[in-house]
């Protein structure tokens, strides 16, 4: 869900809350361990303050996400 509001954020303009919402994830992924999300939701709030294009660092942290759901089901079920 946090991926959605980011990029409805972006979408509407509204800088300020997408830079809010990365960092909260960021915050989420760091306590859980998932260096990989956090490095990526960092990458991704660094580059919203600097106002730069968005778009790979959103695509990456979408995949990287899904990888992750998958790798968590997965271990589920063993």
């Amino acid at each position: 869900a946090a991926i959605v509001q980011i990029r409805q954020a972006i979408n509407n303009g509204s800088a300020e809350a997408a830079i809010r919402l990365a960092h909260a994830l960021k915050g989420r992924t760091g306590m859980l361990g998932m260096a990989e999300l956090h490095s990526i939701a960092l990458s991704l709030e660094m580059t919203l303050r600097n106002k730069e294009p968005t778009t790979l660092w959103l695509q990456e942290l979408e995949s990287t996400t899904h990888e992750m759901c998958k790798e968590i089901a997965d271990a589920l079920l063993e």
